[in-house]
């Protein structure tokens, strides 16, 4: 993360210096008393990087786009366009809470390069004081970096980024001591997020406070997604369509074997929080009434028992994908007239996009042997599925109690009032999940290898694959659908074969079935 943060910073030059950091290859944001001067005189900043750019002597000067005096932020257009960068640390406006841990990287006025021996100054610390009303700083930090014998000026950090949890939450906008000891001051972009709304800075997707269910369980998709899946990268083929093909593979232990039974353990573990909605499991946890609890254990031995009878594994899969790698939980439930015993697993999951508007994730997942067959089945699904407009929506009550005043809670209850819902803002994407036998890595997995050896050996032959693979759902969707302006996420995940995933998942079922 310190290189992450060292790229987008810089050291602004006005007035008073400080620190500004990029958002995107012509924007950046800084305090606004920093630049007081060039707003009175119109005049522009000049902003220092200590990474390779594309600027003549890493510089270039920035105008001032906008402001805002009510939180001590100011949003800078650079008069040339940064290149070299090839990604920025996502904004989020989550809340900020006590128990968070902060970074953040900057220039304290006359620091030394030499004796410091690092051209910037890196922070970490925790949150002493939270501000829920007054003051343009809403956020008091602490810091066991912060050295008694530094003679450095800390105002110099005033713009630096304040990040936590790996995404930017707030910005340094002021240095002082008083009677609380805690010099460094910040704003957090849960105070002023509509400031960048309003001004077309795209936020990260949250759902309320990170420590409620949602979140909860977001975080342990993303960590498990991460754990048994390995992405594959290549360059793709295609074109013309709005469609990304993300293939993956199971990873290995150190015995070269798939992790296929760590993959089984974690679905079937999960199962209760895919067969129960949020409000379920909430009441469940929340309350002493074993009644809650029987109803939630007699709708998930339902669902185990239809998995075991229809096999449709493919939609933990993609109920997994979705929330792990998508980051889209499932909060919305959809039942259709028309073909009802089709949809008893069709949930829906959310997000919103960069322009502000609803994002439903609709989808299907299939495990099938043969690669093709499954391809065409799931195009004929998802033909279906894009003509949603007459369906019935059910969003979960728990979200409306637990997202707060996150962006996506005014779109939720737009979207809720179904005679008054708005097709126009609300986006539509199809997602799919594809496992299937692989030739090659059935190949790749006889030679027997170590685990670092299969994977080398996965990283340079499974691509043609991939491209084939690619090339032939590509054909597929232009010469059979008119998917052209709809968004479809498509995943792939091969495997040795396709049964001993399904026997290994409904042994597995079937021990969790029984409690």
């Amino acid at each position: 993360m310190i290189n992450s943060l060292h790229e987008i910073c810089a050291k602004l030059y006005s007035e008073q210096e400080a620190t500004a950091f990029l958002i995107s290859e012509n924007l950046a944001l800084t305090a606004k008393h920093a630049v007081n001067k060039n707003i009175e005189e119109n005049t522009s900043v000049t902003l220092e990087f200590f990474v390779d750019t594309n600027f003549e002597d890493n510089q270039v000067t920035a105008k001032v786009k906008n402001y805002s005096d009510d939180f001590d932020i100011v949003l800078l257009e650079l008069n040339e366009s940064c290149t070299t960068i090839t990604s920025y640390i996502e904004l989020s406006s989550q809340e900020i809470d006590l128990s968070d841990s902060w970074e953040c990287v900057g220039y304290p006025i006359n620091w030394s390069v030499s004796m410091e021996e690092s051209d910037f100054c890196y922070l970490k610390g925790d949150i002493y004081k939270v501000f829920n009303v007054g003051n343009k700083y809403d956020l008091h930090l602490t810091s066991i970096y912060l050295k008694d014998e530094w003679d450095y000026d800390l105002k110099g950090l005033s713009g630096s980024p304040l990040v936590i949890d790996g995404v930017i939450k707030g910005v340094v906008v002021f240095e002082d001591y008083n009677l609380i000891r805690t010099p460094i001051k910040a704003i957090s972009i849960n105070k002023f997020a509509q400031f960048l709304i309003d001004n077309g800075i795209k936020l990260g997707t949250y759902f309320g406070k990170k420590t409620n269910l949602v979140n909860k369980r977001l975080e342990r998709q993303k960590i498990n997604c991460e754990d048994l899946f390995e992405k594959v990268e290549y360059n793709t083929q295609c074109s013309g369509v709005n469609i990304s093909i993300d293939s993956y593979h199971v990873t290995y232990d150190h015995n070269g074997l798939a992790r296929i039974n760590q993959l089984s353990d974690y679905l079937t573990s999960s199962i209760i929080d895919y067969a129960c909605t949020l409000e379920d499991i909430h009441k469940s946890k929340s309350s002493d009434s074993n009644a809650n609890m029987y109803q939630m254990m007699k709708k998930t031995i339902q669902v185990i028992e239809i998995l075991k009878e229809s096999c449709e594994f493919g939609s933990l899969l993609l109920w997994m994908i979705l929330e792990g790698v998508i980051g889209a939980p499932k909060a919305v439930r959809r039942l259709s007239i028309k073909d009802e015993e089709e949809n008893i697993f069709n949930e829906v999951h959310i997000g919103v996009s960069p322009d502000q508007k609803l994002i439903l994730y609709l989808g299907d997942g299939h495990l099938e042997d043969d690669f093709k067959t499954g391809i065409n089945n799931s195009i004929e699904i998802l033909k279906r599925l894009l003509y949603v407009q007459d369906d019935v929506f059910i969003v979960d009550d728990y979200f409306y109690e637990q997202i707060g005043e996150a962006p996506i809670m005014q779109l939720l209850k737009n979207f809720d009032v179904s005679h008054r819902r708005d097709w126009d803002n609300i986006i539509i994407e199809l997602n799919v999940f594809s496992g299937y036998d692989s030739k090659t890595i059935k190949e790749i997995e006889s030679k027997k290898l170590d685990k670092r050896a299969i994977e080398k050996f996965i990283e340079g032959k499974y691509v043609k694959e991939c491209l084939e693979n690619e090339k032939y759902i590509y054909e597929k969707i232009t010469q059979e659908t008119e998917f052209k302006e709809v968004k479809v996420n498509w995943f792939l995940l091969p495997f040795n074969t396709i049964k001993d995933f399904e026997r290994i998942i409904l042994e597995d079922l079937t021990k969790e079935g029984s409690f």
